[in-house]
């Protein structure tokens, strides 16, 4: 510093690559004793702003990890939170794909409450009873689409993802996951619920009333059984995404198991005529879902609903095979896989 006062005439102070102070040296050697001590005065006002920068910078991001430190400890696995973020993004993005690329989610209560719907308010007898019915078995068969179809679908895609395999089997943490799958399949499972009750309205509510058509005629009764067809839809759904690696198997064995299940369920035929026949009544009872759909669909349009016996019967096999279906998806996460 003694150099530049002997030897230089100007001077220019740059801090952080911006000029602060520029001049002549003779005026600062006048005001401040010394280029010295010029240049330790700038120096402790300058990097005394900068450190106050950095810790109101650090305490910011220290309450942004507290207040996030109970979210991250139930999704991360490893403290990797930037890594996790894009995983659930794309676990978001299958569930959307699967929403709405498969019809019967969208389209297909549409079409059987249209193509049923007319033709059965045409039959002789009491026809609002036998569209309520159909309205009840066709709402519930949407939900239990979800379960075979959009759920395993969702986790076989997701496991099969490149950023799945590359950074998500070492951090994002099973309970989420699950957790997650079944949480967002929940939402759906009441969204599908609600959409074929919605298109039941429009179409036959003007004629036979909206109460009459939409709504049970034991609300409370019936709730039991539809949480039971919930888990035990995303139970199967899990079940299968454990069993197959590729999705053209699985919707292929969706498939299989789905049809058999809608005509058993009373989707295609009002469940009375089908518990009339001699052989179809029979082959019902190796529907999974028989035994919450069976109470339900009374609970739905019958005319009264008492717990008898066998309706207890029922709601035990129903739990033992929702607990069952539960139970078979033992969930493991390997460096290039999820699996159950």
């Amino acid at each position: 510093m003694s150099e530049v006062e002997e030897f230089c005439e100007k001077y220019i102070y740059i801090h952080n690559g911006i000029i602060k102070e520029a001049g002549n040296v003779k005026d600062i050697v006048k005001k401040y004793g010394s280029v010295h001590n010029f240049t330790w005065k700038m120096f402790d006002k300058n990097k005394k702003a900068d450190l106050k920068k950095q810790y109101e910078e650090i305490k910011k991001e220290n309450a942004e990890i507290k207040k996030n430190k109970k979210k991250n400890k139930w999704i991360h696995k490893a403290k990797m939170p930037e890594k996790s973020r894009p995983l659930i993004n794309l676990m978001f993005k299958y569930y959307y794909q699967g929403f709405f690329v498969h019809y019967f989610l969208v389209l297909f209560p549409i079409l059987m409450l249209f193509l049923e719907g007319f033709a059965f308010k045409q039959m002789e007898g009491d026809t609002v009873k036998s569209l309520h019915t159909l309205v009840g078995s066709i709402s519930m068969l949407q939900p239990m689409a979800v379960g075979i179809f959009i759920i395993p679908q969702t986790i076989v895609e997701f496991k099969n993802s490149v950023l799945m395999k590359r950074i998500g089997a070492t951090n994002i943490k099973p309970i989420f996951f699950v957790l997650s799958v079944m949480i967002i399949g929940f939402f759906f499972m009441i969204a599908t619920f609600l959409w074929s009750l919605l298109w039941v309205g429009i179409m036959f509510g003007g004629t036979y009333g909206w109460n009459n058509i939409v709504t049970a005629n034991f609300i409370g009764e019936s709730i039991p059984f539809i949480i039971l067809i919930f888990f035990s839809s995303m139970g199967l759904g899990m079940l299968l995404a454990s069993i197959f690696k590729s999705v053209t198997a699985l919707v292929a064995a969706s498939n299989v198991i789905y049809f058999p299940v809608a005509l058993l369920s009373g989707v295609f035929f009002p469940a009375e005529l089908i518990n009339s026949s001699p052989v179809l009544k029979y082959a019902t009872y190796f529907n999974p879902f028989k035994y919450a759909m069976d109470p339900f669909i009374q609970a739905w349009s019958g005319t009264s609903f008492t717990f008898t016996t066998t309706y207890g019967i029922y709601l035990g096999v129903a739990a033992w095979i929702d607990w069952y279906l539960q139970n078979s998806c033992k969930f493991k996460i390997t460096l290039t896989s999820i699996r159950y």
